[in-house]
């Protein structure tokens, strides 16, 4: 940023840069149950811990992996995902991941980064 626009937002010396505080933060210390996860409202952000189930590829579009714990599954889709990409989630592997919840077309779950 440029001295300009930082003085516009009121910053104009080192301490005010670090004593501005961030609007917001997502809190990622404890993950969500899969099982848990009809409750939580869309568009909140996530931490969930699970084992892949299977994996979906589409070439050059999109990643579906589809995790499961508790009892239940849900879907986390990269758009524009590398084919290497689908290398780091092997069936049964156990994964963390965290994004924001939403609710498919179909009435599932699923995270979407």
């Amino acid at each position: 940023m440029t001295a300009a626009r930082l003085a516009e937002r009121g910053i104009a010396t080192a301490r005010d840069l670090l004593l501005r505080l961030p609007r917001g933060y997502d809190d990622l210390r404890r993950p969500t149950s899969i099982a848990a996860l009809a409750e939580v409202p869309d568009g909140a952000v996530v931490l969930i811990r699970g084992t892949v189930k299977r994996l979906h590829v589409f070439p050059r579009r999109l990643l579906d992996v589809f995790v499961e714990g508790d009892g239940a599954t849900v879907r986390a889709r990269w758009f524009h995902a590398r084919a290497a990409m689908a290398k780091s989630f092997p069936k049964g592997s156990a994964v963390a991941l965290a994004g924001p919840l939403r609710t498919a077309a179909d009435g599932t779950r699923e995270l979407v980064h």
